[in-house]
């Protein structure tokens, strides 16, 4: 298993470095080496992310990657911090939300209140909520009640802050929210389930 790992770490690296494949296809490389937590690629990883000439789908998924490493050393959180402040691309703000969550680096909260603030779309809101919820942090809780208080807000936006507030607050385990999906007929699901789920 350990002959296996390397080798597929060594293919998987080649990938991630061949500037001549599509991006799409590199981002695959990267997050299949964040599932593998190869952290001899992280070094590559931080100087994707942090080249803003580098294609913004490609330094998404090296975020994720690095999140899913989980090595929250201050030139990953910074890089990552940074990268997410930019407005030039909705997907790459997305994708740096989940690496923050997945870090769940508590020193990250208010960068990621300041953002939830300012959050131009409900996909990027959503994705911001979800990482303050997978932090857990305390601080994140005032934001998220004031936008579910927001009546002028839209009902969605508020339904994702209470779901934050929900998995914040949560202690168990397994969240209790997660007892929406059992024994459901995903074929016959309605929208606002689906909705719940897709947040969850």
């Amino acid at each position: 298993y350990g002959e296996f790992r390397l080798a597929a770490i060594e293919i998987l690296r080649s990938g991630l470095k061949e500037s001549k494949m599509d991006k799409r296809a590199r981002g695959a490389f990267a997050i299949s080496l964040g599932v593998l937590q190869d952290e001899g690629a992280k070094a590559d990883f931080v100087a994707i992310v942090g080249d803003r000439q580098e294609d913004k789908e490609l330094r998404g998924y090296s975020a994720v990657a690095l999140g899913l490493i989980g090595r929250r050393s201050a030139d990953v959180v910074k890089v990552i911090k940074d990268a997410l402040k930019e407005r030039s691309s909705e997907e790459l703000r997305q994708q740096t939300a989940i690496a923050l969550g997945l870090l769940q680096s508590p020193d990250t909260i208010p960068t990621l209140i300041q953002e939830l603030k300012e959050a131009d779309s409900q996909n990027v809101l959503g994705q911001i909520v979800l990482a303050l919820a997978k932090i857990g942090d305390a601080r994140a809780i005032a934001p998220l009640v004031e936008i579910l208080r927001d009546t002028a807000r839209p009902d969605l936006t508020r339904a994702l802050a209470c779901a934050g507030l929900g998995l914040i607050g949560d202690l168990e385990l397994l969240p209790s929210l997660s007892r929406i999906s059992a024994n459901i007929n995903y074929r016959a699901s309605p929208d606002a389930i689906t909705e719940v789920l897709s947040i969850l």
